[in-house]
């Protein structure tokens, strides 16, 4: 059965979206990342029942840090005008969010599709790449769409599932300040 993963930016819409997608019968599944349980139900999407998993985030995953040698640690050992002219900047995943991504990378392992249920402003849209880069990291065929909702309503889901586009990385790169792809 193909298997799609839904990830929210936070665990409440990850629980209600999937108690109107499951209508109710869906079976919850603890994962490392004990504020973000893993929901199980089977869905019709394209006219086939598939296994669906819904988790969620908490806001950013990643974020940005000063190569090693100008890291805090670090920080006064080198002339501070350094970091505007040679420092690089990295993206790392942000402290306390390690078992977000062992989540991500485990449930995006043996799926065939990834949907992004994450709010629909610049912000989301940047959350958006941070999860497709980390579950392309280990599934790099994925498929992936963007879900489209202004409310967590019956309506608005059901609206969103059928209305499924892929995420815009030009709004992303207003938070990235670069090219998302």
């Amino acid at each position: 059965m193909r298997r799609v993963l839904n990830v929210a930016e936070k665990p409440s819409a990850a629980k209600s979206i999937t108690q109107i997608l499951s209508r109710g019968s869906h079976r919850t599944v603890m994962s490392r990342s004990k504020y973000n349980p893993i929901y199980e139900f089977t869905y019709k999407f394209n006219g086939q029942d598939v296994q669906m998993s819904f988790t969620s985030v908490a806001g950013h995953v990643m974020g940005m840090a000063f190569e090693e040698k100008y890291s805090m640690k670090h920080w006064n050992s080198n002339p501070h005008e350094q970091l505007f002219k040679t420092a690089i900047v990295e993206t790392v995943v942000s402290e306390g969010k390690e078992d977000l991504v062992t989540n991500l990378k485990m449930l995006s392992k043996n799926c065939q599709t990834i949907i992004l249920w994450l709010d629909c402003d610049r912000e989301g849209e940047a959350i958006a790449f941070e999860v497709l880069r980390i579950c392309q990291d280990v599934n790099p065929r994925i498929e992936y769409f963007r879900a489209h909702f202004s409310a967590i309503t019956d309506r608005d889901i059901t609206q969103a599932m059928r209305t499924l586009k892929p995420p815009d990385p030009n709004l992303a790169a207003v938070i990235f300040g670069k090219d998302t792809e």
